[in-house]
Protein backbone atom coordinates (compact mmCIF):
# COMPACT_ATOMS: atom_id res chain seq x y z
CA UNK A 1 0.00 0.00 0.00
CA UNK A 2 1.50 3.35 -1.09
CA UNK A 3 -0.07 5.28 1.79
CA UNK A 4 1.45 2.89 4.31
CA UNK A 5 4.80 3.41 2.64
CA UNK A 6 4.84 7.14 3.32
CA UNK A 7 7.51 8.11 5.83
CA UNK A 8 6.77 10.01 9.07
CA UNK A 9 8.70 12.94 7.58
CA UNK A 10 6.07 13.26 4.85
CA UNK A 11 3.32 13.45 7.43
CA UNK A 12 5.15 16.22 9.27
CA UNK A 13 5.48 18.17 6.02
CA UNK A 14 1.76 17.62 5.36
CA UNK A 15 0.96 18.92 8.85
CA UNK A 16 3.13 21.99 8.26
CA UNK A 17 1.34 22.61 4.96
CA UNK A 18 -2.05 22.36 6.68
CA UNK A 19 -0.96 24.77 9.43
CA UNK A 20 0.22 27.34 6.88
CA UNK A 21 -3.09 27.07 5.01
CA UNK A 22 -4.95 27.62 8.28
CA UNK A 23 -2.74 30.63 9.03
CA UNK A 24 -3.75 32.12 5.70
CA UNK A 25 -7.45 31.64 6.46
CA UNK A 26 -7.08 33.25 9.88
CA UNK A 27 -5.22 36.15 8.33
CA UNK A 28 -7.44 36.93 5.34
CA UNK A 29 -10.87 35.79 6.48
CA UNK A 30 -10.77 36.70 10.16
CA UNK A 31 -8.03 39.34 10.29
CA UNK A 32 -6.57 37.34 13.21
CA UNK A 33 -2.86 38.12 13.05
CA UNK A 34 -1.99 36.66 16.44
CA UNK A 35 -3.41 33.20 15.69
CA UNK A 36 -1.84 33.24 12.22
CA UNK A 37 1.59 33.80 13.79
CA UNK A 38 1.06 30.91 16.24
CA UNK A 39 0.10 28.58 13.38
CA UNK A 40 3.19 29.55 11.38
CA UNK A 41 5.43 28.99 14.41
CA UNK A 42 3.94 25.51 14.86
CA UNK A 43 4.46 24.77 11.17
CA UNK A 44 8.12 25.70 11.54
CA UNK A 45 8.42 23.39 14.57
CA UNK A 46 7.17 20.49 12.44
CA UNK A 47 9.83 21.14 9.82
CA UNK A 48 12.53 21.73 12.41
CA UNK A 49 11.87 18.31 13.97
CA UNK A 50 12.79 16.67 10.64
CA UNK A 51 16.45 17.73 10.96
CA UNK A 52 16.45 17.73 7.15
CA UNK A 53 18.63 20.36 5.36
CA UNK A 54 16.36 20.21 2.31
CA UNK A 55 13.56 21.98 4.20
CA UNK A 56 15.76 24.92 5.27
CA UNK A 57 14.63 27.16 2.35
CA UNK A 58 10.99 26.67 3.36
CA UNK A 59 11.85 27.38 7.00
CA UNK A 60 13.49 30.61 5.83
CA UNK A 61 10.22 31.52 4.10
CA UNK A 62 8.32 30.77 7.30
CA UNK A 63 10.68 32.97 9.30
CA UNK A 64 10.06 35.77 6.79
CA UNK A 65 6.28 35.39 7.15
CA UNK A 66 6.45 35.38 10.94
CA UNK A 67 8.66 38.47 10.97
CA UNK A 68 6.35 40.31 8.57
CA UNK A 69 3.27 39.63 10.69
CA UNK A 70 5.04 40.51 13.94
CA UNK A 71 5.90 43.93 12.51
CA UNK A 72 2.28 44.76 11.72
CA UNK A 73 0.58 47.54 13.68
CA UNK A 74 -0.08 46.10 17.17
CA UNK A 75 -3.10 48.36 17.80
CA UNK A 76 -6.19 46.29 18.57
CA UNK A 77 -8.81 47.32 16.03
CA UNK A 78 -11.55 45.68 18.08
CA UNK A 79 -10.51 47.74 21.14
CA UNK A 80 -10.81 50.94 19.10
CA UNK A 81 -14.24 49.84 17.86
CA UNK A 82 -15.37 49.13 21.43
CA UNK A 83 -14.14 52.56 22.55
CA UNK A 84 -16.25 54.13 19.81
CA UNK A 85 -19.26 52.07 20.93
CA UNK A 86 -18.91 53.62 24.38
CA UNK A 87 -18.70 57.12 22.91
CA UNK A 88 -21.75 56.57 20.72
CA UNK A 89 -23.73 55.66 23.84
CA UNK A 90 -22.80 59.04 25.38
CA UNK A 91 -24.00 61.22 22.51
CA UNK A 92 -27.55 61.73 23.80
CA UNK A 93 -26.14 63.08 27.07
CA UNK A 94 -23.93 65.72 25.43
CA UNK A 95 -25.29 69.28 25.82
CA UNK A 96 -25.73 71.21 22.60
CA UNK A 97 -24.84 74.87 22.14
CA UNK A 98 -28.49 75.78 21.67
CA UNK A 99 -28.04 79.50 22.40
CA UNK A 100 -25.40 80.11 19.78
CA UNK A 101 -25.32 83.76 18.71
CA UNK A 102 -26.23 84.12 15.04
CA UNK A 103 -24.10 86.19 12.73
CA UNK A 104 -25.24 89.77 12.17
CA UNK A 105 -26.42 89.68 8.60
CA UNK A 106 -27.24 93.40 8.67
CA UNK A 107 -23.79 94.64 9.66
CA UNK A 108 -22.78 97.56 7.50
CA UNK A 109 -19.38 98.66 6.29
CA UNK A 110 -18.51 101.97 7.99
CA UNK A 111 -15.14 102.41 6.31
CA UNK A 112 -14.87 105.85 4.71
CA UNK A 113 -13.78 106.16 1.11
CA UNK A 114 -10.84 108.41 0.19
CA UNK A 115 -12.46 109.42 -3.09
CA UNK A 116 -14.02 112.88 -3.22
CA UNK A 117 -16.76 111.50 -5.45
CA UNK A 118 -18.05 109.38 -2.56
CA UNK A 119 -18.72 112.32 -0.23
CA UNK A 120 -22.42 111.54 0.02
CA UNK A 121 -21.79 107.90 1.02
CA UNK A 122 -19.14 109.01 3.51
CA UNK A 123 -21.53 111.55 5.05
CA UNK A 124 -24.21 108.88 5.44
CA UNK A 125 -21.74 106.50 7.10
CA UNK A 126 -20.62 109.18 9.57
CA UNK A 127 -24.24 109.97 10.41
CA UNK A 128 -25.11 106.28 11.01
CA UNK A 129 -22.04 105.92 13.18
CA UNK A 130 -23.07 108.88 15.33
CA UNK A 131 -26.61 107.55 15.67
CA UNK A 132 -25.37 104.08 16.68
CA UNK A 133 -23.21 105.61 19.42
CA UNK A 134 -26.33 107.07 21.04
CA UNK A 135 -28.52 103.99 20.70
CA UNK A 136 -29.65 102.42 23.97
CA UNK A 137 -29.61 98.64 24.32
CA UNK A 138 -32.97 97.58 25.68
CA UNK A 139 -33.25 94.50 27.87
CA UNK A 140 -36.23 92.32 27.05
CA UNK A 141 -37.61 90.26 29.91
CA UNK A 142 -38.92 86.80 29.14
CA UNK A 143 -37.82 83.31 28.13
CA UNK A 144 -34.93 83.06 25.68
CA UNK A 145 -35.74 80.88 22.72
CA UNK A 146 -32.99 78.47 21.60
CA UNK A 147 -31.38 79.20 18.25
CA UNK A 148 -31.32 75.48 17.40
CA UNK A 149 -34.75 73.96 16.91
CA UNK A 150 -35.56 70.54 18.32
CA UNK A 151 -35.21 69.11 14.83
CA UNK A 152 -31.79 70.73 14.39
CA UNK A 153 -30.68 69.36 17.78
CA UNK A 154 -31.77 65.86 16.79
CA UNK A 155 -29.99 66.10 13.44
CA UNK A 156 -26.76 67.33 15.05
CA UNK A 157 -26.62 64.32 17.35
CA UNK A 158 -27.55 61.90 14.57
CA UNK A 159 -24.80 63.32 12.34
CA UNK A 160 -22.28 62.83 15.13
CA UNK A 161 -23.54 59.30 15.75
CA UNK A 162 -23.27 58.45 12.04
CA UNK A 163 -19.67 59.68 11.79
CA UNK A 164 -18.60 57.63 14.81
CA UNK A 165 -20.28 54.56 13.31
CA UNK A 166 -18.37 55.15 10.05
CA UNK A 167 -15.14 55.40 12.06
CA UNK A 168 -16.02 52.18 13.88
CA UNK A 169 -16.49 50.26 10.63
CA UNK A 170 -13.29 51.75 9.21
CA UNK A 171 -11.32 50.73 12.32
CA UNK A 172 -12.42 47.11 12.01
CA UNK A 173 -11.48 47.11 8.31
CA UNK A 174 -8.15 48.84 8.89
CA UNK A 175 -9.21 51.71 6.61
CA UNK A 176 -7.10 54.49 8.10
CA UNK A 177 -8.28 57.09 5.57
CA UNK A 178 -12.01 56.73 6.24
CA UNK A 179 -11.32 56.35 9.97
CA UNK A 180 -9.45 59.65 10.18
CA UNK A 181 -11.90 61.48 7.90
CA UNK A 182 -14.92 60.37 9.96
CA UNK A 183 -13.35 61.36 13.28
CA UNK A 184 -12.19 64.73 11.95
CA UNK A 185 -15.72 65.49 10.77
CA UNK A 186 -17.09 64.36 14.14
CA UNK A 187 -14.70 66.76 15.86
CA UNK A 188 -15.90 69.62 13.63
CA UNK A 189 -19.53 68.82 14.50
CA UNK A 190 -18.77 68.92 18.21
CA UNK A 191 -16.99 72.28 17.99
CA UNK A 192 -19.78 73.83 15.90
CA UNK A 193 -22.89 72.33 17.50
CA UNK A 194 -22.10 71.33 21.09
CA UNK A 195 -21.40 73.32 24.24
CA UNK A 196 -17.61 73.03 24.51
CA UNK A 197 -17.64 74.74 27.91
CA UNK A 198 -19.34 71.75 29.52
CA UNK A 199 -17.20 69.02 31.10
CA UNK A 200 -19.08 66.22 29.30
CA UNK A 201 -18.19 67.74 25.94
CA UNK A 202 -14.55 68.50 26.79
CA UNK A 203 -14.08 64.93 28.02
CA UNK A 204 -15.68 63.65 24.82
CA UNK A 205 -13.35 65.84 22.73
CA UNK A 206 -10.29 64.55 24.62
CA UNK A 207 -11.31 60.94 23.98
CA UNK A 208 -11.95 61.77 20.34
CA UNK A 209 -8.51 63.34 19.93
CA UNK A 210 -6.89 60.23 21.41
CA UNK A 211 -8.69 58.11 18.84
CA UNK A 212 -7.71 60.47 16.01
CA UNK A 213 -4.07 59.96 17.02
CA UNK A 214 -4.50 56.17 16.90
CA UNK A 215 -3.25 54.41 13.77
CA UNK A 216 -5.66 51.62 12.79
CA UNK A 217 -3.98 50.73 9.50
CA UNK A 218 -2.81 47.16 9.16
CA UNK A 219 -1.43 46.35 5.68
CA UNK A 220 -1.85 42.56 5.80
CA UNK A 221 0.19 40.77 3.10
CA UNK A 222 -1.86 39.29 0.28
CA UNK A 223 0.09 36.03 0.33
CA UNK A 224 2.46 34.05 2.53
CA UNK A 225 5.99 33.53 1.25
CA UNK A 226 6.06 29.99 2.65
CA UNK A 227 2.80 28.66 1.22
CA UNK A 228 3.77 27.85 -2.38
CA UNK A 229 7.30 26.53 -1.58
CA UNK A 230 5.77 24.27 1.08
CA UNK A 231 3.14 23.02 -1.38
CA UNK A 232 5.87 22.22 -3.90
CA UNK A 233 7.91 20.41 -1.25
CA UNK A 234 4.91 18.33 -0.22
CA UNK A 235 4.04 17.51 -3.85
CA UNK A 236 7.59 16.37 -4.57
CA UNK A 237 7.64 14.12 -1.49
CA UNK A 238 4.29 12.58 -2.42
CA UNK A 239 5.45 11.95 -5.98
CA UNK A 240 8.62 10.30 -4.67
CA UNK A 241 6.62 7.95 -2.45
CA UNK A 242 4.18 6.99 -5.18
CA UNK A 243 7.01 6.73 -7.69
CA UNK A 244 8.89 4.37 -5.44
CA UNK A 245 5.75 2.31 -4.93
CA UNK A 246 5.19 2.04 -8.68
CA UNK A 247 8.81 0.98 -9.22
CA UNK A 248 8.46 -1.73 -6.58
CA UNK A 249 5.51 -3.15 -8.50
Amino acid sequence: NNMEGRRPADWLIAEADYLVRMAGRKLWLENDVRTAILLLVNADKRLKSLADPSVLPVRANLAEDIQTLQQLNPVSQSSVALALTGMIAQIDKLPLDTFEKPEDANAEDTTLSESADDWQDNLAKVWRSLVNDFLTIKTIEGPVEPVLSLEAQFLAKEQLRLQLMHAQTAALQGDAGLYSQSLQYAQTLIIEKFDTEKSQVTGFVDALQNLIATDVSRPIPTELASQKPLERLLDSRVKQVFGQGASAL
